[in-house]
């Protein structure tokens, strides 16, 4: 099986666990197409029909990551307001191809797990929702066959991300600011650090901390700027209201060599080059999905939210170490819901709807973020929102809008030998 550096963080582990400027490029993928895959598509289940018969928006697969031999699922729904509102509780369900069937060992206290990470030996799941106390958020381990949680982390109303860093896991947070840190560090899950990211207005700081974007041997951070409504008088002469961002979106961490000293400035890179899928201000674009390259470059996905906090893409972009950014760009109805690295290749998911109802999904791969050659398409009742490559196969996890909703949501599914060599130059 190939080592998949999926949304992998920095190499390291802690012993047990308890214990400047962007150069504007744009690419685009020109490659003939292959044939359709559809009559090769594997449905294997819907194992979160179980619990969620009748919650579809719940079941979407928001996520997918390999871990020894198994395919992890994320799925629920964090926001009340979606159809079906939020389940009190999550199961963590994995897929063995080995045996052809799904489980699930654990029940986690979180309306919704929206990203699985991979740090070095273990896999970590933040508590993206928490049912339980708002001074506290969660962070769960699967080390081999050992399940950890740290259930003390300060202020984790919502729990988004984690790095291993220096020697620590920080960990990005979404709180009420009553304390003024969005950003929290630990090496045992009992005594914390916390940080606060000011937003260049007195008194300032971010309350939310999202997506970790590791670029070379720097650390940068997505952040909900603040926003404060301002009075404006029309055209009309009637008085408006809008939202104006104080702060940006992203920002470069500081730390010194011993990992004490933690500061945050202002990132000088626009990493969306300007691209924003709503031209209303009041819609802030963030970072959806991320895949770290070989070179120590960055594969992300850029996003907003539609109902039911559902992430809308509107771009592919990467980032290599000299912090140049380029987007990528195929055909122009599509949209990219997640992307992986698998050694020296990336590979893209796309996404676009059809007249008939149905959606078509195509996977692209390239070496170079230069060359782009299509690996398979197909077509579905509704659309894949993750995928993943394991022992050369690529499985799909399935998903569905708020409106309509797609019975499908929560299926999975695969391609075998889909993955080859790719043709010499």
């Amino acid at each position: 099986m190939r080592h998949l550096f999926k949304r992998c963080r920095a190499a390291g582990w802690l012993a047990g666990v308890g214990m400047l400027f962007s150069l504007n490029a744009i690419v685009q993928a020109q490659t003939p197409a292959v044939a359709d895959g559809t009559d090769r598509l594997e449905w294997l289940g819907q194992p979160t029909l179980q619990e969620l018969a009748d919650h579809p928006f719940a079941r979407n697969v928001w996520d997918l990551q390999v871990y020894q031999g198994r395919l992890y699922i994320a799925s629920g729904s964090a926001d009340d307001t979606a159809p079906g509102g939020s389940p009190p509780q999550t199961h963590l369900w994995y897929y063995t191809p080995s045996q052809n069937v799904f489980r699930f060992d654990h029940i986690l206290p979180e309306t919704q797990i929206d990203l699985l990470v991979l740090v070095e030996q273990a896999l970590v799941i933040p508590g993206t929702d928490s049912n339980g106390s708002w001074q506290t958020g969660s962070l769960y381990f699967q080390l081999r066959d050992t399940w950890i949680v740290w259930d003390q982390v300060p202020r984790g109303i919502h729990v988004y991300d984690v790095a291993f860093i220096g020697g620590r896991l920080f960990i990005t947070i979404g709180s009420d600011n009553s304390e003024g840190f969005s950003v929290v560090s630990s090496v045992d899950g009992q005594q914390w650090n916390r940080y606060n990211i000011p937003l260049g207005q007195e008194g300032m700081y971010a309350s939310t901390s999202l997506r970790w974007l590791p670029v070379g041997d720097q650390w940068f951070v997505n952040v909900f700027p603040a926003q404060m409504l301002r009075q404006r008088v029309a055209s009309d002469g009637g008085v408006v209201q809008e939202p104006i961002e104080i702060g940006g979106s992203f920002y470069r961490m500081n730390i010194d060599a011993e990992g004490q000293n933690v500061t945050f400035e202002p990132a000088s890179v626009d990493f969306f080059m300007g691209q924003h899928s709503d031209p209303n201000d009041s819609v802030i674009p963030r970072v959806m999905r991320t895949a770290r390259r070989h070179d120590g470059g960055l594969l992300y996905i850029g996003s907003t939210r539609d109902y039911g906090q559902a992430p809308v893409p509107f771009g592919l972009f990467s980032i290599d170490p000299a912090l140049h950014v380029q987007t990528h760009t195929f055909e122009a109805d599509e949209r990219p819901y997640d992307v992986i690295v698998d050694g020296e290749m990336a590979y893209a998911l796309l996404v676009s709807a059809q007249a008939d109802g149905a959606y078509r999904m195509r996977v692209m791969r390239s070496a170079d973020l230069a060359a782009w050659e299509e690996v398979v398409r197909f077509s579905a009742p509704t659309f894949a929102r993750s995928f993943a490559l394991l022992d050369d196969m690529l499985y799909f996890g399935f998903g569905t809008n708020a409106e309509p909703l797609a019975p499908e949501s929560g299926m999975i599914a695969r391609i075998r030998r889909v993955i080859t060599p790719p043709e010499s130059p």
